[in-house]
């Protein structure tokens, strides 16, 4: 599609001045004329300077609403505060303005470029899991139809592998020495507050 005005957006992409490309996200080739007959009343309205209904919130102000949510209910915001920041920078870097606008496609690239160490480390999975937090209540919002992660459970080649570390109980030497070191402090402890008092 070749557009000829300055930029401005539809259903969360930005269309740029010249070649834009475009999906008529259909499932069979029936739904495919009444699709495209819709993206281009459209788009045609938009050239008329009319407005046309977008489908969806910003990820900006989804972002912020669940953030809102979490506080009221109780839950703490560190960690979805650090990674609802990280997915609005990253979908204003790859012009994606409405939640509607994420596709699996662009979850998993999301994903790929979080800087979490993965291997012998739960980082990467921990992170990602308050990511899918974020779209599972956007669901049960009505943002959007259904989360653009994909599941690890149900395909294997989505999921997050890492090396649980073995816990080796300590020793009979090493075992000796902490109990050694924490009644001497206790004794001590005990000892000092005796003669205070």
């Amino acid at each position: 599609m070749n557009w000829p005005q300055s930029q401005t957006t539809l259903d969360g992409k930005r269309l740029r001045q010249g070649q834009n490309k475009w999906t008529l996200k259909t499932r069979t080739k029936a739904d495919t004329p009444r699709h495209a007959a819709k993206l281009e009343n459209d788009l045609e309205a938009l050239l008329e300077g009319k407005p046309v209904r977008q489908k969806s919130i910003t990820v900006e102000v989804a972002v912020q609403e669940w953030l809102t949510f979490r506080s009221k209910n109780g839950l703490t915001n560190t960690k979805p505060k650090f990674m609802g920041d990280m997915l609005v920078e990253w979908c204003k870097k790859n012009d994606l303005l409405l939640l509607s606008a994420i596709t699996p496609d662009q979850a998993i690239k999301f994903r790929m470029s979080l800087p979490f160490r993965t291997g012998d480390s739960s980082s990467l999975s921990v992170h990602w899991s308050v990511i899918g937090g974020f779209f599972n209540w956007a669901v049960g919002m009505g943002y959007i139809e259904k989360t653009p992660i994909l599941s690890g459970r149900q395909n294997k080649q989505f999921a997050i592998p890492f090396k649980k570390k073995e816990v080796v109980p300590p020793g009979r030497e090493k075992a000796k020495m902490s109990y050694h070191t924490v009644s001497s402090a206790i004794c001590f402890g005990l000892t000092s507050f005796l003669y205070r008092g």
